[in-house]
């Protein structure tokens, strides 16, 4: 018996093969209206290209375009502020810079409400930047916004442990308990 036509496997289409199709049906047979043929010419054109070029920059961690940065950081503080987080999370292999990069950050601008430099602090040699540090924590804590890192309650364990005042280590003991 010959082989029927409908025996062979169909070739199956992709997304937009089928969205292709769907488009023809509905503009009546593959015509392509005004709107189309002004969409594609935009789509196609430099504008529209460099448009997406600065998304896809923004997008993957680049700047913000100089009239954008413009108008939401006017002063270039947010710009500053994030250069010299991006230095301390680049020096945290090597100790000694890590705690230059800290201090300086610490000396220009406010500890910022992110749980994983915070968790970084409270291993800070010096007993004022681990109080602020744990000083945050716990008000994220309060407020509900402290999503904590892994290595938090080991590091709020050894703070309990080795911190020389007594008050700091209730802190951190007290913090632990209601993370757990």
């Amino acid at each position: 018996m010959p082989p029927r036509d409908d025996d062979e496997p169909k070739k199956k289409l992709s997304y937009s093969e089928r969205d292709k199709v769907m488009r023809e049906r509905k503009s009546g047979g593959g015509r392509r209206t005004e709107g189309d043929r002004e969409l594609d010419r935009f789509q196609r054109s430099s504008q529209y290209s460099r448009y997406k070029q600065g998304l896809d920059r923004l997008f993957d961690g680049g700047e913000l375009p100089d009239h954008l940065r413009n108008q939401l950081d006017p002063t270039g503080e947010k710009r500053e502020r994030d250069e010299a987080l991006k230095k301390v999370r680049l020096t945290a292999d090597d100790r000694k810079k890590w705690l230059a990069a800290v201090d300086e950050y610490l000396v220009k601008f406010p500890l910022p409400e992110d749980a994983y430099f915070l968790d970084q602090l409270l291993s800070h040699p010096k007993q004022v930047v681990t109080e602020q540090a744990l000083t945050a924590l716990e008000k994220m804590a309060a407020e509900g916004t402290l999503k904590p890192p892994a290595s938090l309650k080991t590091r709020l364990q050894s703070l309990e442990i080795e911190a020389d005042d007594p008050d700091l280590a209730a802190r951190a003991k007290a913090l632990y308990a209601k993370i757990r």
